[in-house]
């Protein structure tokens, strides 16, 4: 058995049949173009931390990934740097050897991925077709060889928030400068019928004068057409510069105010040295996204014109229809602002604020004004009307406890397709109706979480089972899957560590799958025991695991994951995983004895490190429920039911 990362790819050496290759630490920065990003945002924070553009911005003196040897140059190429590597592609200083310019050469990473390969062509379609001087210029491609790739032109002024790290806030006049600047380019995008989607000072990069260039358009929309990618995908983006529609769709269409947002989000930070919303995890950066009000800009740099601030608080407006509609909107206001004229957005006047104050408090004002007209109501009537006693609310605990002790099989979820009493032990992931519209919900996080749906399983031999479909997951490994035999230790830095026998899958291959054809070859899904940290201010991770059993199986290539069912045999006796797609008879991944749980926790690095205990001996009584990192997944029919004293296992 062997240590494993929190991706689950061993960290010391290959596994045990030769198929995992060792992977970098995974506190390394997530590259620009990861679909979900797992490092906290805040003011310490470059503004759009941890995805900060690679593109083809200089290099900086900031931490770098560890180094990989360079790939073959192409034909006519000589490559001699890394400039950063993304879920997509990695970019490379190169010098053209004809022209002996130098070059940042991108490749595709995985070409075999038809998501990746479609973005990558979107892409270089998009720069080539936007010829505007300050939109970055693909200069040449060759996408009939194995790796396809293009060259674009070198920036060496770094970007928006390279430039600026460790730096005073540049002078208000220059931000507006530079935004302008960016704004018309993206202008001229969005009139050639092409929408950005993911604005951020990151992906505004530098030539030698100063002068900007927006760049990276990996995640680039035609405005006429369905892509057809993010339904498969999911949520595109960066947390804190996204607006609330691509969060999810139920916000509102995306489109030209989109990209306003994101311009609006670049000004704010750009303005006051930090992203509009803030949070130590992106799951609660999405949720300020979609409910709370940014901090006004004036609160953090008062010297910022009250006219300017009018503009950035209306470019980040919530609803679709309260921001500029188009980029020429904004721009027309800025020319207002820069002319000394009133813009068209309104003033955070002290009457605004109040209103402001008052709109997004209105269901707390509304709840305390019924409370006063029914207390007056009250007093009014005197004791002429007692109204009978309401039927005292059952507990849903107490409620599933006797369904439990009943004997039958107990469903978990109620009929709104929610847990019926859940808890969540390690972080918080956002819980919402699935995006496949079929009546179940999804758990989506950036981090690591742990949903607990039983605390007490009220029984020494049980069958649990559920349904799960991974929608989607950070390229670099995202997981989901089912626990049994939770086990709370408090750790020596005030803490928790949750060590619990897993069921652990990915749906769709990982970036380092990809790379490695051995370990694209072992996909499968695991019986694992880990350990999960979650430290005092800081996002949890599963800092060990070590594999247990392993059965392959090769991710069906669908526009929808399918259903897969996970059943748990827990016992005195130990632990059976059994695996299955929906539909197919269930079969045996592996079981593993008390004594070998036991004996991974005793020799557990992190346990050991941190000297905490190993908590208690095995016990079949323990909490259960469903897991996830970096990913999404819809669960339904999570079921639970009694075992015979012998059984072998889930009949078809």
């Amino acid at each position: 058995m062997e240590v494993l990362s929190s991706r689950g790819v061993c960290l010391e050496c290959a596994a045990t049949d030769g198929t995992a290759a060792p992977t970098p630490p995974t506190d390394r920065p997530v590259p620009s173009d990861s679909l979900l990003s797992t490092a906290a945002v805040g003011p310490d924070a470059p503004p759009d931390a941890p995805t900060a553009s690679f593109g083809v911005a200089a290099r900086t003196d900031e931490p770098k990934p560890e180094p990989r040897p360079l790939p073959q140059a192409p034909a006519g190429y000589e490559i001699l740097e890394p400039l950063g590597h993304g879920g997509m592609g990695d970019v490379y200083l190169a010098r053209e050897q004809a022209s002996e310019r130098l070059v940042a050469l991108k490749f595709l990473l995985n070409p075999s991925s038809p998501d990746a390969y479609d973005r990558f062509l979107v892409e270089l379609r998009v720069l080539t077709k936007l010829d505007h001087p300050n939109i970055v210029r693909v200069l040449s491609h060759d996408f009939l060889r194995a790796q396809p790739y293009f060259t674009m032109e070198y920036l060496p002024g770094g970007s928006l928030s390279r430039s600026r790290d460790g730096a005073k806030a540049l002078p208000i006049a220059e931000t507006v400068r530079l935004i302008r600047t960016a704004a018309a380019a993206i202008a001229a995008a969005h009139a050639a019928g092409t929408i950005h989607r993911d604005l951020k000072p990151s992906n505004i990069l530098l030539d030698a004068a100063g002068a900007p260039k927006v760049a990276d358009f990996g995640l680039a929309k035609r405005l006429d057409e369905n892509d057809g990618l993010t339904a498969t995908t999911g949520m595109l983006g960066t947390p804190a510069f996204m607006p609330p529609e691509q969060v999810s769709r139920r916000n509102g269409p995306i489109g030209t105010w989109s990209d306003v947002y994101g311009l609006g989000a670049t000004l704010y930070a750009l303005l006051t040295d930090r992203p509009p919303f803030c949070g130590p995890t992106h799951v609660e950066v999405i949720n300020q996204v979609l409910a709370d009000p940014p901090p006004r800009p004036r609160a953090v740099r008062p010297e910022i014109p009250l006219g300017l601030e009018a503009i950035v608080l209306k470019c980040l407006a919530k609803e679709t229809t309260d921001r500029y509609q188009t980029v020429a909107e904004l721009l027309a206001d800025l020319d207002r602002y820069e002319a000394g004229q009133r813009p068209v957005a309104p003033l955070m006047t002290p009457t605004r604020r109040l209103k402001e104050w008052a709109t997004w408090n209105r269901h707390r004002l509304a709840v305390t004004a019924t409370a006063m007209i029914l207390l007056a109501g009250a007093f009014a009537l005197g004791a002429a009307y007692w109204p009978p006693k309401e039927a005292p609310k059952v507990d849903p605990l107490v409620a599933l406890e006797k369904e439990l002790d009943a004997g039958g099989e107990v469903n978990l979820l109620g009929a709104d397709g929610r847990p019926r009493r859940p808890r969540w032990v390690i972080d918080e992931a956002q819980v919402t109706a699935s995006e496949t519209r079929d009546g179940t919900i999804a758990l989506q996080t950036h981090g690591l979480a742990f949903l607990e749906l039983l605390s007490d399983p009220r029984r020494d031999r049980y069958r649990v089972t559920a349904h799960l479909r991974h929608l989607h997951a950070n390229p670099h490994g995202g997981c989901v899957g089912m626990y049994v035999g939770g086990t709370s230790v408090a750790a020596p830095d005030g803490g928790e560590i949750y060590p619990a026998v897993l069921a652990q899958f990915w749906e769709s291959y990982s970036l380092e799958e990809f790379r490695n054809p051995l370990a694209k070859a072992a996909h499968g899904v695991r019986l694992i025991t880990a350990t999960a940290h979650a430290p005092v201010g800081h996002m949890a991770s599963l800092e060990s695991a070590s594999i247990c059993w392993t059965m392959k199986f090769v991710p069906r290539d669908n526009a929808m994951p399918p259903w897969r069912v996970v059943t748990f045999d827990v016992t005195p006796e130990g632990v059976a995983l059994f695996w299955s797609a929906e539909g197919d008879p269930p079969q045996l991944v592996g079981r593993i004895s008390p004594k070998e749980i036991a004996d991974e926790r005793r020799r557990d690095p992190v346990l050991l490190a941190g000297g905490a205990s190993p908590g208690p001996e095995w016990a079949p009584r323990r909490p259960l429920g469903i897991w996830l990192d970096d990913s999404a997944v819809s669960i339904k029919n999570v079921t639970i039911r009694s075992l015979p004293p012998i059984d072998g296992g889930p009949k078809p």
